[in-house]
């Protein structure tokens, strides 16, 4: 006959600080991490503290098993912490502890391409990649792969009108919408085109579609 086991409703949850001392690893857990995504772990506590505490169990008399944040836990450790935050949960069995680290690993929600791609778009217009690589959870590669998911150069109906004021030639106005890290590659090629000469943005703008145009 099998004994029955407290559900997880029935466990006590509380939040504390602990000694590395008394806190373990489990032996199930099922995620990996590689070299680089751990220096960007280590990056990402020295740049913004613990912020995330480890989900623990509590084993008896002064012992904590994790159940989530084991990485986090060896970045600390090698940033020389001794002390964690925690969230500690009592009266967990084996069965559901293991259930939980699945369930915290797999759980947090995928990122829709398009939305981070805008998302890493509007903060590299406010910094620089150097700055934005720093702790953030991608190699270029993958950073690339969601920039080219921001939205893409869109072309606004154009207005054409006779002519500019002194000018005989017919002109037409052409307006953009386009990602703000684009819009800043097209201003810097428009400031190189302009090479310190007192001109047009537009004659710019020629000049760099003639270069295009004759490569």
């Amino acid at each position: 006959m099998k004994t029955a086991t407290p559900s997880p409703s029935s466990s006590a949850t509380t939040f504390t600080e602990l000694d590395a001392a008394v806190i373990s690893k489990n032996p199930w857990n099922p995620n990996r991490m590689t070299a680089a995504m751990f220096a960007k772990a280590i990056e990402s506590i020295s740049l913004y503290g613990f912020i995330d505490p480890l989900t623990v169990r509590h084993l008896g008399e002064n012992l904590y098993q994790i159940i989530d944040g084991e990485h986090r836990y060896d970045a600390g450790i090698a940033l020389a912490m001794d002390r964690f935050p925690c969230t500690v949960i009592e009266g967990l069995t084996d069965a559901q502890a293991k259930k939980l680290t699945i369930v915290m690993n797999e759980l947090h929600g995928q990122a829709d391409p398009g939305k981070m791609g805008d998302l890493l778009a509007d903060i590299l217009a406010l910094t620089s990649l150097d700055d934005l690589m720093v702790a953030l959870p991608y190699d270029e590669s993958v950073l690339a792969g969601f920039m080219q998911s921001a939205a893409p150069l869109t072309p606004l109906e154009p207005m054409a009108r006779e002519s500019e004021p002194g000018s005989k030639e017919p002109w037409a106005e052409r307006l953009f919408k386009m990602p703000k890290t684009v819009a800043l590659i097209v201003d810097e090629a428009i400031e190189k085109a302009k090479d310190g000469e007192e001109i047009e943005t537009w004659q710019a703008l020629e000049r760099v579609a003639a270069d295009y145009l004759a490569s």
